[in-house]
């Protein structure tokens, strides 16, 4: 063929390596092949979004909106959906015990105090109580799948190449189906940058190759800045610091608390409802549509986000 005689021409003048022909059915064969993307767990969601593989998806929040909660359901659904896969979570705003706890908390779903719900676990927790079905469940659920492995949390707060390093090390030693971390903006580099824009945008590039050179789905949690005062301001240029942050993810979705935003209100002085509206916006999405605001609710002292029934959907004009 002339096209292949002219490649071979390329590559004895050192133009090019190598220039690969691709078949229709060697295209076919690798969608046979191709894992698909993560579901999250919301129905509500799945229609818009995966988790893809072998890319990045960020979550971003405002402080205290839920960021870390929904990171935690999403790691929960994703172990209860894929039975042969390990799911690992790296926390770098919590202590591994904190996040056990919050882990315990959602996986029981139960509420000893609305207002210090994790608290009164904890203590339920530690004096070896057994009068709680639910939470004897979640502690027995907990126990098996730390000791298979398939619940992993790691609270070391290793720099973006020892991070890459022990995501890689993990991929090539279980079978891991996707990793979760709490949040970019806590990660640092070896030695020094002159801002923390650029020092952020090595992060980035850093766990991007990551996640395309083991093929795995990688959540990252991510903050806006302080402009974003309402959900209308969701945007991916308002990540705090964003760098090149939301350049390299395949997906970005922005989280609004509808009752956290209204309390952030100092006139408004209204009791902290029980289960409050989530809403998840699609604002990059390489696979699908944008700007779809996804409606979910959030029970707050049992850190459970779930979709919304039929009665919280008719009370906000959703039915």
């Amino acid at each position: 063929m002339e096209f292949e005689g002219n490649v071979k021409d390329l590559r004895g003048k050192s133009v090019i390596r190598d220039i690969a022909l691709i078949s229709l059915s060697e295209y076919r064969e690798h969608l046979q092949t191709k894992s698909p993307g993560l579901k999250t767990g919301y129905p509500s969601l799945d229609a818009y979004v995966s988790i893809p593989q072998g890319a990045v998806t960020i979550i971003a929040g405002k402080p205290s909106h839920g960021k870390t909660t929904l990171l935690l359901n999403l790691f929960i659904n994703c172990i209860e959906q894929y039975k042969d896969k390990y799911f690992v979570f790296f926390t770098y705003e919590q202590t591994k015990y904190q996040i056990i706890t919050r882990l315990i908390t959602r996986m029981s779903g139960v509420t000893i105090n609305p207002f210090k719900n994790a608290e009164n676990i904890e203590n339920y927790i530690r004096g070896n109580n057994k009068g709680n079905e639910e939470i004897n469940k979640a502690l027995d659920k907990f126990d098996e799948l730390t000791r298979s492995g398939r619940l992993l949390i790691i609270n070391e707060h290793y720099n973006a190449d020892e991070l890459a390093d022990t995501i890689t090390y993990l991929s090539d030693k279980y079978p891991l189906g996707g990793v979760f971390i709490d949040y970019i903006q806590k990660i640092t580099m070896k030695g020094t940058s002159y801002s923390r824009q650029n020092e952020l945008q090595k992060v980035s590039d850093t766990v991007l190759k990551t996640s395309i050179q083991t093929g795995l789905p990688i959540v990252l949690g991510a903050q806006f800045n302080s402009e974003v005062t309402s959900i209308d301001e969701l945007d991916e240029k308002h990540i705090r610091e964003a760098g090149d942050i939301e350049n390299d993810a395949n997906t970005v979705l922005g989280i609004w608390n509808v009752e956290k935003g209204k309390r952030e209100t100092p006139w408004d002085d209204e009791p902290y409802p029980m289960a409050g509206q989530f809403k998840i916006k699609v604002m990059k999405n390489r696979d699908g549509i944008t700007n779809k605001i996804i409606n979910l609710t959030l029970e707050g002292a049992m850190l459970t986000i779930r979709e919304r029934n039929a009665e919280e959907k008719k009370s906000s004009g959703y039915l």
